[in-house]
């Protein structure tokens, strides 16, 4: 039993340098540890101020954008009916082709191949497809068949 009273008193802070050394190396961490929270929490804090207020109008108008945004909605348009209840004059939706002229590796047989299936102007679809840069169109209202 007196050894193991012994070897504790060996060990302690008081009894020889290296207990000394020990105590001031946990106060090197923790003012370390202490610096590099201070940073983070400043640089936190800087982030915050300079997107609050540095940022502000540019992050409003982006959230504005997300949530504020009219899309029309096309109705369908009603059937009319005689008085036998036959349809008389409906709606028909019809298919249009357009073009992305980015998209096309060569825009004069592109032209000229739409134009031959649409049986449309080869020069002046060839024209209309080159003055767009990511949309033309080519002919609206097409009936399959």
């Amino acid at each position: 039993m007196r050894d193991l009273k012994a070897k504790r008193r060996e060990a302690s802070p008081g009894s020889d340098g290296a207990g000394e050394e020990g105590a001031g190396g946990l106060k090197g961490r923790v003012l370390f540890m202490g610096a590099a929270s201070f940073l983070l929490l400043g640089g936190l804090a800087y982030r915050a101020y300079h997107l609050q207020v540095n940022e502000q109008a540019k992050l409003k108008g982006m959230a504005q954008d997300q949530y504020v945004r009219q899309i029309p909605v096309p109705a369908r348009r009603g059937d009319i009916f005689d008085r036998r209840g036959i349809p008389f004059a409906q709606s028909v939706e019809v298919d249009s082709v357009w073009v992305d002229p980015s998209e096309l590796k060569d825009v004069r047989a592109a032209a000229k191949e739409l134009a031959r299936v649409l049986k449309l102007d080869a020069a002046e679809l060839h024209t209309r497809i080159q003055r767009a840069r990511r949309f033309a169109w080519v002919k609206r209202q097409v009936k399959q068949g």
